[in-house]
């Protein structure tokens, strides 16, 4: 490979780490170091690691119980007897009586030591940081570094710096080739300090320039759309309340981007409940007055029959054509829908991924808005916008983060934030139950049911499973019904819905849900979002530490959408420390701001932002939280190599991410 001759065991750590290069292994960094330095026995602690080196003062016993070995031998470390054990190293005992050692382990009180590591190198060679691998079965951390420092040296030619020298200089930076020396070879941890800020803002600069350059891309030249702002506003004066500020700015800024001649390519984030729907159907109003239709695509069917629904109420004193499209609907009906999508006749066409089809045929689409934009693909989104020419692209999410985080995470995107609550929305009152039953919350439940009150029990299976033991519906189904109806004499509805149905059935449950016909629903995370049942104000979550916060947070916002107080109790079994801390930060805030940012400390971005092809999930040492400072910096400069790119020392790493670009591409289309 690239003309380096492979022993076995670098040909097993290439196969090991699916290399496409021997290269490529620079770029796989420790995940920690050792610093090996010897300690006098006497300032020895229970549990410290210790290193030393010590004279074998016996052959080293082994013994084997199933599949596990275990050596004995002692060894001498200034005039103390160390007696030590090693697991699995059955080859120890061939070495010979008074051989020095240098031993790495635990010292586990009693002038014992349980060795991790061994070897007999010079002790000056052993001495000071070493950086720690996570390694295959049979790859010896040894045979590792010699074949990291063997590809280092091979490749030395190749590590080229592409970063600007102004970038160099203002930040003192490394060079590339010395970050990479520093964070593998490493004298001191000041040397991997500096090696790890030098990679890091490369990383960073890179994620900014293509996230910028795809932006620069997509700013095609559109026909601009021509609307009245004031007709547009008309369809909001006649609401029976007033638009927050947020909403209005919100509102501003897409319909700005609308009448640009530029395409749209803007996020519209809010927490729960914030009003986004109705901001994204004001531009999908203005799209419309410019003869042009709209696509609006949500992530489960429930939801697109609801803002179906919706958007029809709101627009019922204006002169629209809604239709929804997916997949259960009727061979007839969708044949109709097909063709009035076809010949222009539906102005807002509604619909999950079934709207990417090829067979759907668009006559003029203007603007495509994608509720819960991380629930889609990128390819999915692209695929939609394709079905119009320079379409303007909205994407919502009720996953938001701050504002400042946002702007870096977008960088590729224009950002709208909507912060603001509908005025007279109360708080929900949440509270963590330490048991996953509703023992010693159901009277209160019953309480609010007399009282004219609906209640979600969300939970998070379907059916019973050997290998869960998370709560499902049919069994929480059952024993409610059984213990309200039967053991309590009582005449309470309970109704059932999850994905598995088919959806006619679920529509049929949640219109007698809405109806009240429905006093309990036990569901499954199909109610998620953007479902609104003014009439249910309480929730009831079992085993609320199988969901992420932003998911509980989700979930919750579907209580309290109207004037009455809402309430949301999270049912966990779990005692693990971690897991009732994340459920405390949801039991006490209700801001989904604050929920986000957290949560992206305990899952990652790419389970709370979707994962993006920008290259977030491929930061191996940026950190999204710990860094949003230097992420801006990043951003800044990224900005200015791409202003001045007609300059020398700016066009290698500009020229490097379009050759990155192009193969991604090629890729994607292969």
């Amino acid at each position: 490979m690239e003309n380096m001759k492979l022993l076995k065991t670098e040909a097993k750590i290439v196969e090991f780490l699916n290399l496409d290069n021997t290269l490529d292994i620079l770029f796989v960094y420790p995940y920690r170091y050792e610093d090996n330095k010897i300690i006098d026995f006497d300032q020895w602690k229970i549990d410290d690691r210790v290193f030393f080196n010590a004279t074998l003062l016996n052959k080293p016993q082994v013994s084997r119980f199933n599949k596990i070995s275990l050596a004995r031998f002692d060894v001498m470390f200034q005039e103390n007897i160390i007696s030590c054990v090693i697991y699995n190293r059955v080859w120890i005992s061939k070495l010979a009586v008074g051989t020095q050692l240098n031993i790495v382990g635990k010292y586990t009180g009693k002038n014992k030591v349980t060795v991790s590591n061994y070897n007999s190198n010079n002790i000056e060679d052993e001495v000071g940081i070493f950086p720690i691998y996570r390694l295959a079965t049979g790859i010896s951390i040894n045979a590792y570094r010699k074949f990291v420092k063997k590809v280092y040296e091979h490749h030395q030619s190749d590590l080229i710096d592409l970063m600007p020298s102004w970038i160099i200089e203002k930040y003192k930076l490394l060079n590339y080739r010395d970050a990479l020396k520093f964070i593998h070879f490493p004298k001191n941890l000041k040397q991997v300090e500096a090696g790890v800020r030098t990679l890091k803002y490369h990383e960073f600069i890179r994620f900014h320039i293509i996230n910028l350059l795809q932006k620069s891309k997509s700013h095609n030249l559109k026909l601009i759309k021509d609307f009245n702002y004031d007709h547009v506003f008309q369809v909001a004066n006649k609401l029976n309340f007033n638009l927050t500020n947020d909403q209005r700015i919100s509102t501003n800024e897409i319909l700005n981007d609308l009448s640009s001649d530029i395409v749209m390519n803007r996020l519209l984030q809010g927490d729960v409940g914030s009003g986004k729907t109705l901001v994204a159907a004001l531009a999908m109003y203005a799209t419309v007055l410019s003869k042009q239709q709209t696509a609006f695509m949500a992530p489960t069917e429930i939801l697109a029959i609801q803002q179906t629904k919706y958007l029809k109420q709101l627009f019922k004193r204006f002169d629209l054509n809604i239709v929804c499209l997916y997949s259960a609907l009727k061979t007839y009906k969708k044949q109709a829908v097909l063709e009035e999508i076809a010949n222009g006749k539906a102005d807002i066409v509604v619909g999950t991924h079934s709207l990417i089809q090829d067979k759907i045929k668009f006559n003029n689409l203007g603007l495509v808005v994608i509720d819960e934009q991380q629930r889609f693909g990128v390819k999915q989104r692209e695929s939609l916008s394709q079905k119009g020419i320079n379409t303007d692209q909205l994407l919502m999410t009720a996953t938001p983060i701050p504002r400042t985080m946002a702007s870096v995470i977008y960088s590729d995107m224009d950002v709208s934030t909507i912060k603001e609550l509908p005025l007279g929305r109360k708080d929900i009152k949440s509270k963590l139950i330490l048991e996953n039953s509703m023992r010693t919350i159901l009277d209160d439940v019953l309480k609010k049911i007399d009282e004219g009150e609906l209640v979600y029990v969300v939970c998070p299976a379907i059916d019973d499973s050997e290998e869960s033991v998370m709560a499902n519906v049919e069994k929480i189904y059952k024993n409610l019904d059984n213990e309200i109806n039967i053991v309590k004499g009582l005449n309470i509805p309970i109704g059932l819905l999850h994905g598995k149905m088919d959806s006619q059935q679920k529509d049929q449950v949640m219109e007698d849900f809405k109806d009240s016909k429905i006093k309990i629903l036990v569901t499954t995370t199909v109610i998620e979002v953007g479902i609104n049942v003014k009439q249910a104000n309480v929730m009831v979550i079992y085993d609320a530490d199988r969901f992420g916060l932003s998911q509980l947070h989700q979930l919750r916002g579907r209580v309290g959408r109207g004037e009455k107080q809402g309430y949301c109790y999270f049912l966990t079994n779990s005692t693990n420390a971690e897991t009732l801390e994340k459920l405390r930060v949801i039991e006490s805030t209700l801001d989904g701001f604050k929920i986000s940012e957290f949560d992206l400390k305990f899952r990652g971005p790419g389970d709370i932002i979707g994962t993006r092809q920008s290259g977030i999930d491929s930061f191996i040492l940026g950190d999204l939280i710990n860094d949003q400072v230097m992420l801006q910096y990043a951003l800044n400069d990224a900005k200015e190599i791409l202003r001045e790119a007609n300059k020398d020392e700016n066009n290698d790493i500009i020229q490097d991410v379009h050759n990155y670009l192009e193969n991604k591409n090629k890729v994607l289309e292969s």
